[in-house]
């Protein structure tokens, strides 16, 4: 999961201490974030949320979802008057001012659930974030969590516009290394760092093999006990 420029920002090295980054790796690096125990927890996306409203709005204007597209944009306002606040400062604001919204718009959710027909559009836009309540309150007890991940789907546009190369990878195990590089390269640019001078600086340090137990070569702006090899040969 994504954080602010200057904190870890990419998911492998959550994953790596938990045992495991399978090769959806665009997934559980756009929704998922290391609990204290190490165990990986679902994140949910407030812009994905609303975008169901805003279908929704957009094809006939509904005021159930003019409100719910006024609540979240107020969840927003706040995420942009903070966004350059502590971690802690960050959480206080979410806690004071997101969590209460929040606990009103989901009794408001429920009760407009209640009063809809199972098959109509409107229901489906309301089950949405109802069913995905848990993961999309994360963001509050996290001050590294953002509200959505519209930051790491921007980083994988390159990825599928340029899909179809994927075909020539000719094996699975290709194309799971494949990921893992392309987001050694995408979380290099979030730290701040030019890939190719990363690269550059970090290729050369290692010898041959397996792995390099003590070495640290994650692009992070801090030193993070994860090495590339690692990553790449982790499949």
């Amino acid at each position: 999961m994504i954080a602010n420029r200057g904190a870890m920002v990419s998911m492998p090295a959550m994953c790596l201490r938990a045992g495991a980054l399978p090769w959806w790796w665009t997934v559980m690096l756009v929704t998922r974030r290391c609990s204290a125990s190490g165990q990986a927890v679902d994140t949910g996306c407030w812009a994905h949320a609303r975008r169901t409203f805003f279908e929704l709005f957009t094809a006939n204007p509904s005021p159930v979802a003019k409100l719910a597209l006024d609540t979240i944009h107020e969840l927003y306002r706040l995420e942009r008057k903070i966004k350059h606040r502590s971690a802690d400062k960050k959480r206080q604001w979410r806690q004071r001012y997101a969590n209460p919204r929040l606990d009103a718009f989901h009794q408001w959710l429920l009760l407009q659930q209640a009063q809809t027909a199972p098959n109509s559009r409107l229901r489906k836009a309301l089950d949405y974030p109802l069913k995905r309540w848990s993961a999309l309150l994360r963001y509050l007890d996290d001050s590294h969590v953002p509200i959505d991940n519209n930051r790491m789907e921007n980083c994988l546009r390159p990825v599928a516009v340029g899909r179809k190369n994927g075909l020539f990878a000719e094996s699975l195990r290709a194309g799971q290394r494949m990921a893992a590089i392309l987001n050694l390269l995408e979380t290099a640019k979030l730290n701040g760092h030019d890939p190719s001078i990363w690269l550059r600086d970090v290729l050369p340090a290692y010898p041959p093999g397996p792995t390099i137990a003590s070495n640290n070569y994650y692009p992070t702006p801090k030193t993070a006990s994860v090495n590339i090899r690692q990553l790449i040969t982790l499949f």
